[in-house]
């Protein structure tokens, strides 16, 4: 990805659209769901890989809870822009491919947030699973934050139209109903996104980003297929079991076998 791609990716994450306090209450959920499957396994969590990282939003917080965080990603500019953030631990980023990364190291929990699982064909995706289950100690923790299918397929429709606003930036969303792709379901999400100049929007780029949806037993198979069973399911930043009507995302939580 280009620099200036990662330049206008980044609104959607900075400290207006992200404040520290949503940062600090999105760690201590993961941290209560990496206890929660300590607990299960009567084993030490330590080590934790964030993949793909990104800019490595919650790192510093899930550092302060005592783990030892490493980040993977395949943008440069998000790899730069971690590091940049957290240079006391530049070493612990590194640059890979999701579906295909081997960097020698086991880890105790390995994290995939903010939706961040699902932008592959679904041969892809059990790549991305065998990658992170290879990585992944006997006992260890793989929490995924997905997209609800069952939830889509019911509230999305072809021209749903958001208008997102962030600091100078506007991002006007129509995004497709869902539709089969290799098999799966999957959701085409087309922006524009425009920069304020003055009283004018000045066009920055589009966006066309597809992004598959899951139910929990679709993904509990293809976790058992990398050798990993489900321990949890949860409404995203809450405790409730994931349901078709009210779940637009949900949390995955599995224990390699």
């Amino acid at each position: 990805m280009r620099k200036r791609d990662t330049d206008s990716m980044i609104w959607h994450i900075d400290s207006t659209s992200m404040p520290d306090e949503r940062n600090e209450l999105e760690t201590a959920y993961l941290d209560s769901i990496i206890r929660l499957g300590a607990r299960k396994t009567g084993k030490r969590y330590n080590t934790v890989l964030d993949v793909p990282c990104g800019m490595g939003r919650l790192h510093g917080g899930l550092r302060r809870c005592g783990y030892d965080v490493y980040g993977l990603d395949i943008n440069r500019g998000f790899i730069a822009e971690a590091k940049k953030a957290h240079p006391e631990c530049a070493d612990r980023y590194l640059l890979g491919d999701m579906r295909s990364f081997d960097i020698g190291m086991r880890f105790d929990v390995v994290v995939s947030w903010f939706t961040s699982f699902g932008y592959f064909k679904a041969d892809d995706d059990k790549r991305a699973l065998g990658a992170i289950s290879s990585h992944m100690n006997r006992g260890a923790l793989v929490i995924l934050d997905l997209v609800n299918e069952q939830w889509y397929k019911a509230n999305m429709t072809d021209g749903y139209l958001g208008i997102s606003k962030n600091g100078d930036f506007v991002e006007i969303e129509d995004t497709k109903a869902p539709g089969m792709v290799g098999g799966r379901p999957q959701t085409i999400h087309s922006s524009r996104l425009y920069k304020r100049r003055g009283r004018d929007l000045a066009f920055v780029r589009d966006f066309k980003v597809p992004i598959r949806q899951y139910t929990v037993s679709g993904i509990t198979k293809m976790l058992d297929a990398a050798g990993i069973r489900l321990a949890y399911a949860f409404e995203r930043m809450n405790y409730k079991r994931p349901t078709p009507a009210s779940s637009r995302n949900f949390v995955i939580a599995g224990i390699k076998r």
